[in-house]
């Protein structure tokens, strides 16, 4: 890098100057080269245009291989420059004009944008714990805008505390692809999942994805106090990836449904609150749990454990249910399974799972519980996934209700 800024130096500029700190341009550095090192996040500020020569122009370089800089231009354009990323500044006709007007990073390894409640959007940069972002969306936006995630991966990494989800919104939302890769993982504490909290309030969503959009939700606890409420809500060809999640309760609400999208069960899940229907596959929409592990506290009640309407599918005929800390599946009060609609399709083991009311089907919706026997039989010779369910469907269908 230093012999890229001697260049450039020496081609373009009158001048360079070492910059470790907060610095305001002033209208004698004209034709300056700054170079932004230092290990802290801080601002290269400018002031309106009209305060330096038609002509003035300047240009910075952030030599620092792991914080992000800021470039103030005037009162409200904020210039986000990560490692090694270099913009000329230029005042035209009382503007500011920044070439390149936008530019991504490539990332040269995976990153962790960080975020805590009280972190500041303001004054940090979220790339180290002790420097965590506020607003979870903001960084999300950050990783979708300005990265080039380059064959690795992006994360948001929410550290410990209570996140209030804004009315009628989402606490992050995902509905356009990346360049490079469409896929932000959301990570909260993994050992702890009990130590993020997100609170969502009603008609509102903890997070969405849609559009070709990736959401990867992991190591946290969701609830809401109101009606109409998801927790992970995935349509239109969005893909939302949970696991290690515990749900609180969601009366009247879905802690997880998709509507013409893809939701699949990562890692082992715990819902130990009462809730409408647990798991919703509408339009298409298709959940599918692999051979992970569903806890359920004792004596729940919902409206229904699983649920396809529409064409939605729900695979579970690899899930292991239990009771919260292990054990047999717990009593739920409610309806195990119903599929409502032509095309709608609910797979699970014939071994019991929870629920007090049977499974049952309207509309030409279909219910399969697929033997025991093919369940270990899939397992024991690693065929247990989503390739199977043609044939599982054929061998099944003698078992239907």
């Amino acid at each position: 890098m230093g012999e890229v800024t001697t260049v450039l130096a020496a081609a373009e500029f009158a001048y360079r100057r070492d910059i470790f700190g907060t610095h305001h341009v002033d209208k004698t550095e004209k034709n300056c080269l700054f170079l932004l090192g230092g290990d802290d996040f801080y601002d290269l500020t400018l002031s309106a245009p009209e305060k330096y020569d038609n002509d003035f122009s300047c240009a910075a370089v952030n030599v620092d291989p792991l914080r992000c800089k800021r470039v103030v231009l005037g009162e409200a354009v904020h210039y986000r420059l990560w490692p090694r990323q270099f913009v000329r500044l230029i005042s035209c006709k009382n503007l500011w004009l920044a070439d390149p007007p936008a530019q991504r990073w490539k990332l040269p390894s995976s990153r962790t944008i960080f975020v805590a409640p009280d972190g500041n959007d303001r004054v940090n940069d979220g790339m180290l714990p002790a420097s965590p972002l506020r607003t979870p969306q903001l960084a999300a936006d950050l990783i979708i805008d300005q990265f080039d995630i380059n064959g690795t991966h992006a994360d948001v990494r929410l550290l410990d505390g209570v996140y209030g989800v804004p009315p009628g919104g989402q606490l992050i939302a995902v509905s356009k692809p990346l360049h490079g890769q469409n896929k932000i993982g959301v990570v909260g504490n993994m050992d702890y999942p009990d130590r993020v909290i997100i609170n969502i309030p009603p008609r509102s969503r903890g997070f969405y994805a849609e559009d070709f959009g990736i959401l990867v939700v992991l190591g946290m606890r969701l609830a809401t106090n109101g009606l109409g409420s998801v927790g992970l809500f995935v349509r239109q060809f969005g893909i939302g990836d949970l696991g290690w999640v515990h749900f609180g309760a969601f009366e009247q609400s879905n802690p997880v449904a998709t509507w013409n999208g893809s939701v699949n069960v990562i890692g082992p899940v715990r819902l130990d609150g009462n809730a409408h229907c647990m798991f919703a596959a509408t339009r298409g929409g298709e959940i599918d749990f692999g051979s992970q592990k569903i806890e359920i506290a004792n004596e729940l009640s919902v409206t229904r454990i699983l649920h396809a309407e529409s064409g939605g599918r729900v695979h579970a005929q690899y899930a292991i249910w239990s009771a919260v800390g292990g054990g047999a599946p717990p009593i739920v009060i409610g309806q195990k399974a119903f599929a409502d609609g032509h095309g709608s399709q609910i797979y699970t083991n014939a071994m019991a799972m929870p629920g007090t009311i049977e499974p049952a089907t309207a509309n030409g919706g279909q219910f399969f519980q697929i033997p025991a026997e093919i369940i270990e039989h899939d397992r024991q010779d690693g065929t247990a996934n989503m390739s199977l369910l043609s044939k599982l469907a054929r061998k099944a269908r003698s078992f239907s209700r």
